[in-house]
C-alpha cells in the first residue's frame, strides 16, 4: 500500500519525463522505450543542410519507419578482456526491427536495430546506453594498427528540452564522436581526424532530433540537421 501511494504521488510531481528513471524501478517495465521498435512505427523530419559558411538550405522532407522484422546472425562477446583481439564470441540468431529510410536524393536504404533493456544495438555494434549517467563515455568499436585506425566513441551529456516542428521533449542528449588515427614519419605520435554527430532521444518517441556531421574537424562540409515534423503508427 506504502508502495503505490509513492508511486502515485511521484506521478503527480514528474514532468517531461524527469522522473521516468524512477518509476521504471518502482515497478518494472512500467517506462516505454528510448527509441520504439514496433513494426509501422514512423517518423517524419524535416532536413536543412548547415553550410560551413553558416548558410542554410531546405532539403525537404525524409521518412523513417519500422516495415517488419528479421532475425538475422549477430556476433555476442562473453568477455572482451583488455584487448578485443583475443575476446571470446560466439555467433547466435537475434531477432532485429528493419528500419527504412527514405531521403530526397538519396536511394532508400535500410538498417538493422535491436534494444535490449537500455542498450539500442544498429546491426552488432551497441551505439547508445540509455542508463548511461552525464558525462558517460561508451565505446562503441576501436580498431588500431601499425600505421593507423579509427574509434567511434557515444558519450551521454545529460537531458535537455528540445524543441522540434513536432512539439517540445525532454530528451537525453548523445553525441558520437568518429575518429581516425594515422602515424608516419612525419607525426610518430599519430594525428587524429574527428567527426562528431549528434542525436536526442525522447522517451516513448524516439529520436527528435538529429545533427549528422557532413565533415571532418577541420571543416571541409557541413551539416545535416533532422528535426521532428510527425510521428506515430500507421
Amino acid at each position: 500500500m506504502l508502495l503505490l501511494v509513492i508511486v502515485i504521488a511521484l506521478s503527480l510531481i514528474c514532468t517531461n519525463g524527469f522522473c521516468d528513471s524512477w518509476l521504471s524501478r518502482l515497478i518494472p517495465g512500467s517506462s516505454k522505450p528510448w527509441m520504439p521498435l514496433e513494426t509501422g512505427r514512423s517518423w517524419t523530419y524535416f532536413k536543412t543542410v548547415v553550410e560551413p559558411d553558416g548558410s542554410m538550405r531546405d532539403y525537404g522532407v525524409s521518412t523513417m519507419e519500422i516495415t517488419g522484422r528479421e532475425a538475422v546472425m549477430a556476433k555476442r562477446y562473453e568477455d572482451r578482456g583488455v584487448n578485443e583481439r583475443l575476446a571470446v564470441f560466439f555467433w547466435e540468431e537475434r531477432e532485429y526491427a528493419v528500419l527504412s529510410l527514405t531521403d530526397r536524393g538519396a536511394l532508400p536504404r535500410t538498417m538493422m536495430f535491436r534494444l535490449d533493456e537500455d542498450m539500442l544495438h544498429l546491426r552488432t555494434y551497441t551505439f547508445f546506453d540509455f542508463a548511461a549517467d552525464r558525462g558517460d563515455n561508451f565505446l562503441i568499436r576501436e580498431n588500431k594498427g601499425s600505421t593507423g585506425g579509427m574509434s567511434d566513441i557515444s558519450t551521454y551529456l545529460g537531458e535537455e528540452d528540445v524543441i522540434v516542428p513536432a512539439g517540445t521533449f525532454r530528451a537525453r542528449h548523445y553525441i558520437v564522436r568518429h575518429v581516425v588515427y594515422r602515424y608516419g614519419l612525419v607525426d610518430p605520435d599519430g594525428s587524429a581526424r574527428e567527426m562528431t554527430s549528434s542525436f536526442w532521444f525522447a522517451r516513448g518517441v524516439g529520436i527528435v532530433k538529429m545533427e549528422l556531421a557532413t565533415s571532418w574537424s577541420e571543416g571541409d562540409g557541413g551539416t545535416s540537421l533532422y528535426e521532428l515534423k510527425a510521428y506515430g503508427e500507421s
